[in-house]
């Protein structure tokens, strides 16, 4: 399976969140973890901690607007129950990327392996720098929209 596909399965697993809720980084991940729904129970307020400790290393904003929270540790114990959940912040949200732009979508990756994350992780990236994409992504897309763009999309495969 290609990269795209990759993450495509991922997205088609998660879900895609409007109008997340906070004035800030960790709020907007309270929020987010809050709302995702998850193939397993697990415990939110374990995942927002670790995902605040994880932005406190070194921050998941990559440019563009665009962040990909994750935790250092596996949050689901298996590959089938991995997953992106996509959200976009009812405003946008400094979260110190290096271009200093806010962060106008978030990509929220769990995954069953530490090393699982870093596919999805590459593939995120190799999309930010492409100017289709990320007029795209400015509409909010749904998760229809979503998985229909990146099906069709050339790049980054």
């Amino acid at each position: 399976m290609d990269r795209l596909g990759h993450l495509m399965g991922l997205i088609e697993r998660g879900d895609v969140f409007y109008n997340l809720q906070g004035t800030g980084r960790d709020e907007i991940l309270g929020t987010m973890v809050r709302v995702v729904r998850t193939p397993s129970p697990l415990d939110k307020d374990a995942l927002v901690k670790a995902l605040v400790e994880r932005e406190g290393i070194v921050t998941t904003a990559i440019g563009n607007g665009i962040a990909i929270p994750h935790p250092r540790r596996s949050f689901v114990n298996e590959e089938k129950a991995s997953f992106i959940a996509v959200g976009y912040p009812g405003h946008p949200i400094v979260w110190g990327a290096e271009d200093g732009k806010p962060v106008t979508a978030l990509f929220l990756i769990l995954s069953s392996d530490t090393d699982q994350h870093l596919r999805p992780l590459s593939s995120i990236a190799c999309l930010s720098s492409n100017r289709k994409f990320m007029e795209f992504l400015a509409t909010q897309p749904s998760k229809s929209e979503l998985l229909a763009f990146l099906g069709s999309c050339a790049c980054c495969r």
